[in-house]
């Protein structure tokens, strides 16, 4: 279900047990061959396969499309927001929806960008709201051990603007991938053995670079290895292991 689809009495009709979903996205560049809107697409992409299994057991609100995306403002075309900003604005979303009487309140991140505030997010909405159940859920670590089985690429080859968020682009929006301009080689800058990772394998320890430092055409990781089947496949992974855990909180009285 999708809050902005129905009515105001519609709205108050539903269980207040169903767990009300805030996809987090963000505006910022995707390298020469995807559209800045890319997260947000990903976000709405994942969500309504989500809707299509969750049925009533869930409620999604619109994407909060714009993100923490400082570490990409050297190129041309990003938006970005202030932390603390961020944080006021999913507070007050939160609020409104906690205040609607609904029980349950998650986040559903398609940024890395996201990801630190989101976690600051929650814990301050678990002190505030200690009788709700709070969630966040970034969606490449969904089934993790499976995606990475699907990836071809390797270790940093699952980055930003990279093998997955590519593939998906191309199953779900192949109008919008420059194809032409996808690179043909990873231009990943290296730093330390214990900082490399990507999406979908940790480093050891947090090392702070903006993007351009990581990849001077904003691209970390190999979109060339992309293709639609591949992000059907996550598609279908991701949005399968989301619609179970929102049932387990709806199921969560």
């Amino acid at each position: 279900m999708f809050w902005r689809a129905h009515t105001s009495p519609e709205l108050g009709d539903i269980d207040r047990n169903v767990p009300v979903v805030l996809p987090l996205a963000a505006i910022e560049q995707h390298g020469p061959h995807l559209a800045v809107e890319t997260d947000t697409r990903i976000a709405t992409i994942l969500c309504q396969a989500t809707d299509k299994l969750a049925g009533d057991n869930a409620l999604f609100l619109p994407v909060m499309a714009y993100g923490c995306s400082a570490h990409h403002m050297s190129f041309p075309g990003t938006l970005s927001l202030k932390h603390d900003t961020w944080l006021r604005m999913v507070d007050d979303v939160a609020s409104s929806v906690f205040q609607q009487g609904f029980n349950t309140f998650v986040l559903f991140n398609a940024h890395g960008g996201n990801q630190a505030v989101g976690q600051l997010a929650i814990e301050r909405l678990g002190e505030q709201y200690p009788d709700k159940n709070i969630a966040m859920v970034t969606w490449w670590k969904l089934d993790s051990k499976v995606l990475i089985k699907l990836s071809q690429t390797g270790s940093g080859g699952v980055g930003h603007a990279g093998e997955f968020e590519t593939s998906m682009m191309l199953a779900h929006a192949p109008d919008s991938v420059r194809q032409e301009r996808i690179p043909e080689k990873r231009t990943n800058r290296p730093t330390h053995p214990w900082a490399e990772g990507d999406m979908l394998r940790g480093s050891e320890a947090t090392y702070f670079r903006n993007v351009e430092a990581m990849a001077p055409n904003g691209v970390y990781g190999e979109p060339s290895a992309a293709n639609a089947r591949l992000g059907e496949q996550i598609t279908d992974l991701v949005s399968k292991r989301f619609a179970s855990i929102l049932d387990d909180l709806f199921r969560r009285k």
